[in-house]
């Protein structure tokens, strides 16, 4: 009985191994094809300083991450733990020439004493690690920020205190390929 037992043992593990092996040397000639298609992506931000923010991606890309808003410097660094992978990935959300104050429109209005940025420009997924390593994307970003200054007690807008509120929100639609 127990010479059966260690005979069948042995027959699973013969067979698992070769069934891992068959599927390792299956896994290593198979190429995975790249997707190429819309995407649409969101980011939304409440801190006028560097900071993370929400970022949603749909499309050849459904997933949402943390990017790590830096309108100042032209580029965003996105991390997506969920990405459909276990070790997910990040990519840099580009946008040359689209910044705070680079390509961008500012109006104020003295009575609601709200500033509004906005812009739209190129955008461009670059950099990619993990299950974004060979992503590459070009297409366009619109960004909107609104600052909501302080009123002094005359009703003027205070500009020496930091503001009450601000929001950014960039939208961006690219054609992007995935590998």
């Amino acid at each position: 009985m127990r010479l059966r037992m260690i005979g069948a043992a042995t027959l699973t593990a013969v067979l698992a191994g070769t069934m891992a092996l068959s599927g390792s040397a299956f896994a290593k000639t198979s190429t995975p094809a790249s997707t190429t298609g819309a995407q649409h992506f969101e980011v939304y931000a409440t801190n006028f300083e560097a900071s993370y923010a929400p970022v949603y991606f749909t499309g050849v890309i459904n997933t949402v991450g943390s990017g790590y808003k830096d309108f100042a410097e032209g580029q965003d660094q996105v991390y997506a733990p969920n990405a459909g992978a276990a070790e997910g990935g990040t990519l840099i959300i580009d946008h040359p020439g689209l910044t705070q104050t680079q390509g961008v429109t500012t109006t104020f209005d003295p009575v609601s004493c709200i500033t509004t940025i906005t812009g739209s420009g190129p955008v461009h997924f670059i950099d990619g690690t993990g299950v974004f390593k060979k992503v590459k994307g070009t297409g366009v970003v619109d960004l909107t920020i609104r600052v909501f200054a302080r009123k002094n007690a005359d009703n003027s807008c205070n500009n020496t205190d930091p503001p009450i509120g601000y929001i950014e929100i960039a939208m961006g639609n690219l054609q992007v390929t995935l590998k």
